[in-house]
């Protein structure tokens, strides 16, 4: 074998080893947890300044995104988040709320003319001081929770990526294994 072959070949392994390791760290942050832990109440304010009040969202499936305008994963879900909150939106059963993170130069006017740019449609609230996030010791972004009408987290959904997830679907799977109940 030539030189330039072997080298070929050498250059053509390395760069599929290091497209495997690129995927396995992608792997590390998208995770699914099961949990059942107690949704404590709490008080957000949606963009237009209407508290939002986790007592009037009892009975209720919610599902939470805990996401910041700088989070390119986060932008990247949206379209599927939308698709998700298109399916169930005339379902009086199920709510959707985006939760704004309030970090790193984020304000509800800049949160305002991010979704109106895009044209979403989901309930946006934001989370001042990031209390609720802190809470809910969110820490990677995207994360989204799913809790149960008797007001139960039973979903935490870490991270977000658009080849190795169908996203809508694995939403859409847990709001209708909860609706079934």
């Amino acid at each position: 074998m030539s030189k330039k072959i072997i080298l070929a070949v050498l250059t053509i392994l390395l760069i599929a080893i290091g497209l495997w390791a690129m995927r396995q760290k992608v792997y590390q942050f998208i995770v699914t947890s099961h949990v059942n832990e107690e949704l404590s109440g709490f008080a957000l304010m949606d963009l237009q300044g209407n508290a939002i009040r986790s007592s009037t969202l009892k009975h209720k499936i919610l599902v939470l995104d805990f996401w910041s305008t700088w989070c390119g994963a986060c932008l990247q879900s949206f379209p599927e988040f939308q698709s998700a909150y298109e399916k169930y939106r005339a379902n009086p059963s199920v709510v959707f709320l985006a939760v704004n993170m309030s970090r790193d130069g984020d304000t509800p006017e800049k949160v305002r003319e991010f979704i109106n740019a895009h044209r979403y449609t989901f309930p946006v609230a934001y989370d001042e001081g990031s209390k609720l996030s802190d809470r809910f010791e969110v820490k990677y972004l995207p994360t989204v929770l799913i809790v149960d009408r008797a007001g139960n987290i039973r979903l935490r959904h870490i991270g977000y990526s658009k080849t190795l997830e169908n996203y809508s679907a694995l939403l859409s799977e847990h709001i209708d294994e909860l609706l079934a109940k």
